[in-house]
C-alpha cells in the first residue's frame, strides 16, 4: 500500500536499542547521576554519591568510559557502563534503569542486547533499580549468574599494634623500591593466578601483561598517591621478591590495595610480616584510619586480617558473576 501524498510516513522505532553514551549527554548525565545515587544508597552505611558522580561525569564528558544508553518503547531509559579487557568478559559497574521501564524483563532484554552487540558479560553490579530482591535473584540466576560480595575492613585506631615473628631462610622485609616493579609484577601474577580476584580485576587477557598493568596502576597513583613509604616487599637472600604489600591514600586515608605472597611461600607467615611492617610505618606516622578491601570468600586473607585485628566497616557490597564465564567462586 502506497502512503498517502504529502504525509510523512516513518516506521516504528525499534522495541530496544542500545545508543553510545555520547549520543545524547543531556540524557546520559542524569541517568548516570541517578544509577550512582541508587548504588551508593545500598551500600553499607550508605556511601556519598557526590566524588563518585563528579568523577564520572568528567569521564563520560571526555569519553574516557565505556557503555551504552537503552532505548525502550521510544524513550531513552536506561544506561549500562562497563569496563573490557577480560579476557571473561565485559565488567559492568552500572547498570540502571528508570520506571517505569524497570521490570525483570526490561533487564533481561537489556543484558541479552549487551551481550549480543558488545560482547559476554562477566560481573554486574547488584541491587538492580526497581526488583525485589526475591525477583532479582530469580532473573540473575536464569541468566547464569551468582552473587558475590566485597567488604570493607578497618583496624581500630586503639586496636593494639599487631606483631610478627622475623620471616624464615634470610628473608627480608624492606621498603619498596622504583626498580622492584617488575619482581612485582611477576610476584602478583603467581599469587593471584586464576582466584576469583584475578577475573575480578582483570584489565588485560594475557595474565603476565595483566599483572604489570595492575602493579603499574598501583605504584603509578591511578588509586590514590602511592605511599612508598608504607608499602613494603618481601626480598629473599638471592634478591628475588616473595611478596608485596602496597598502600595508597584513598580519600579516607591510607587504603591496602593489595597484599600477594608467591605461593611456594604460602604458610610462612610472609603475609603477616609484610601487613605488620605497613602497619607499624603508618601508626609510626599517626595515621588512625588503616583500609582494605576484601572479596567475601576469600577464608586465607580474611582469616589473616582478623587475626591482626581487623573488623568489617563497610558491606558486604553485592554483585553478580557469571558462572559461565568465571570459572572458580569466590570461596574456591
Amino acid at each position: 500500500m502506497r502512503a498517502p501524498v504529502g504525509r510523512d510516513v516513518r516506521p516504528d522505532p525499534p522495541a530496544a536499542e542500545l545508543e553510545p553514551l555520547t549520543t545524547d549527554l543531556g540524557l546520559a548525565v542524569p541517568l548516570l547521576t541517578a544509577g550512582i545515587v541508587e548504588a551508593c544508597r545500598h551500600t553499607k552505611p550508605p556511601e556519598d554519591p557526590a566524588p563518585r558522580i563528579d568523577q564520572a561525569v568528567k569521564f563520560l564528558r571526555s569519553g574516557r568510559i565505556e557503555g551504552r544508553l537503552y532505548r525502550i518503547r521510544g524513550e531513552t531509559s536506561g544506561i549500562a557502563v562497563w569496563e573490557s579487557g577480560s579476557q571473561a568478559g565485559l565488567h559492568v559497574v552500572l547498570l540502571y534503569l528508570r520506571a517505569p521501564t524497570n521490570s525483570a524483563d526490561d533487564y533481561r532484554e537489556l543484558l541479552r542486547r549487551i551481550h549480543a552487540e558488545c560482547g559476554p558479560i562477566a560481573l554486574l553490579p547488584g541491587h538492580l533499580f526497581g526488583l525485589a530482591p526475591s525477583v532479582e535473584a530469580a532473573l540473575m540466576d536464569g541468566l547464569g549468574f551468582a552473587p558475590f560480595g566485597r567488604s570493607e575492613m578497618r583496624l581500630p585506631p586503639t586496636a593494639p599494634l599487631p606483631s610478627a615473628p622475623p620471616p624464615p631462610g634470610g628473608v627480608r622485609i624492606r621498603n619498596v623500591r622504583p626498580d622492584d616493579e617488575p619482581e612485582l609484577a611477576r610476584v602478583h601474577a603467581a599469587a593471584f593466578g586464576t582466584t576469583f580476584d584475578y577475573y575480578l580485576f582483570q584489565a588485560d587477557p594475557d595474565p603476565v601483561r595483566d599483572s604489570a598493568i595492575g602493579v603499574r596502576d598501583m605504584v603509578s597513583g591511578r588509586y590514590g598517591e602511592f605511599l612508598t613509604w608504607a608499602s613494603y616487599v618481601a626480598e629473599a637472600p638471592d634478591g628475588t621478591l616473595q611478596g608485596g604489600c602496597l598502600f595508597v591514600r584513598a580519600p579516607t586515608g591510607p587504603l591496602l590495595v593489595s597484599v600477594f605472597v608467591d605461593p611456594a611461600a604460602h604458610g610462612t607467615g610472609l603475609g603477616r610480616a609484610l601487613v605488620v611492617a605497613s602497619v607499624a610505618a603508618l601508626r609510626g606516622r599517626g595515621e588512625s584510619v588503616i583500609a582494605l578491601n576484601v572479596t567475601e570468600g576469600n577464608r586465607r586473607a580474611i582469616a589473616l586480617y582478623e587475626r591482626l585485628g581487623f573488623v568489617r566497616s563497610l558491606g558486604p557490597d553485592m554483585g553478580w558473576y557469571s558462572r559461565d564465564r568465571i570459572p572458580v567462586a569466590p570461596d574456591a
